[in-house]
């Protein structure tokens, strides 16, 4: 079937081109909830306001879909392909075209026309845990908004996510790399992969982030109630910032090639002494051409951004609980005279 909106900024209750928002829900394509093994297969879904499709439901395949254009809204929060719930597969998809400004009135906009929306959202927005979602092999490309895949819990558990196989080509229209930002709609986020949280939000555990290429990073949220999370095997080239940013219990960053990023390409933070960050594995990355910003920085940055001073730093006892093994990377600085201050930094 073929889903499409003619005119997404008529289709709300009102729509201001000065925020970029509607004041009301946008435009949906397909809306499928609570349904037990339901299959949205093969449609083409183009230039909604909001999602393009939401999938909510215990059992379920979102497979070979094409979204263009999808969410057309920029302050709408949505994105592309949405699912909440148990036992669900989104395989196959092709996402494309999702612009920064897609209405082109950003000369009416007094904020940043920056898209909020993101590719795929595996999220706990219906306030149930949400548990064995994977996200494999999809394409996402010509993407200007926040986040390409997040797994994002405001309302509860996450566990047993994997992200695998995914090829992610962000636009890098402007200086914004991918940070660590609390929750969408937070701008300036232009990751791959996100895992996002919120102080006193339920636990993200068990989500492994595999065998994704991307050029742009990844990041796991410092926030309280982290679980375990894995990056594996990703291959992260030519962006703005930092290859991956993240905390985890326990965490693993292993065999991963980040390559042609202006900082640091591995940051793990959130060691502080409250459990964010213990069982620290760093091992068989390879580091190529990084720091090339002209500013020397760590290859390796063991950080703790709630410090006073704001420095690298492995938490406020010193101490990460279960230990830290760094072991078998490869770390080569750019061309960039000096870039590397220190191959591995843990104070």
């Amino acid at each position: 079937l073929y889903f499409h909106d003619n005119a997404p900024s008529s289709h709300c209750n009102s729509y201001s081109a000065a925020t970029g928002e509607c004041t009301g829900e946008a435009s949906h394509g397909v809306f499928v909830m609570d349904c037990v093994d339901c299959v949205v297969t093969g449609n083409k879904v183009e230039s909604f306001g909001d999602e393009g499709i939401r999938h909510y439901g215990a059992g379920g395949i979102v497979s070979k879909n094409t979204i263009r254009d999808t969410p057309s809204i920029r302050g709408s929060e949505g994105a592309a392909i949405e699912v909440d719930g148990t036992d669900i597969l989104v395989e196959g998809n092709v996402i494309y075209d999702i612009d920064d400004d897609p209405l082109d009135d950003a000369g009416a906009c007094t904020t940043d026309c920056q898209n909020s929306g993101i590719g795929i959202h595996v999220s706990t927005a219906n306030a149930q845990a949400i548990s064995r979602i994977t996200v494999k092999g999809n394409v996402l490309y010509d993407i200007d908004s926040i986040i390409a895949i997040a797994v994002n819990t405001p309302g509860a558990a996450a566990s047993h996510i994997t992200v695998e196989g995914n090829s992610v080509e962000m636009l890098s229209t402007d200086t914004i790399g991918c940070v660590e930002a609390p929750a969408p709609p937070t701008t300036n986020a232009r990751c791959a992969v996100s895992i996002l949280g919120g102080s006193g939000n339920p636990t993200r555990s068990m989500i492994l982030v595999q065998g994704n290429t991307a050029n742009t990073g990844m990041v796991s949220t410092n926030v309280d109630n982290v679980g375990g999370v894995s990056f594996r095997n990703n291959e992260l080239f030519g962006g703005v910032g930092r290859g991956i940013l993240a905390a985890g219990n326990p965490l693993t960053i292993s065999d991963n090639s980040i390559q042609s990023f202006t900082q640091s390409g591995i940051m793990v933070s959130g060691l502080e002494d409250d459990d964010r960050t213990r069982s620290v594995v760093v091992s068989g990355n390879s580091l190529i051409g990084n720091n090339d910003d002209g500013t020397a920085e760590e290859g390796i940055l063991f950080y703790d951004p709630d410090t006073t001073p704001a420095t690298a730093n492995c938490g406020t006892d010193t101490i990460v609980q279960g230990g830290v093994l760094v072991d078998g990377n490869i770390v080569r600085g750019s061309a960039t005279a000096s870039s590397l201050s220190f191959v591995i930094r843990m104070d």
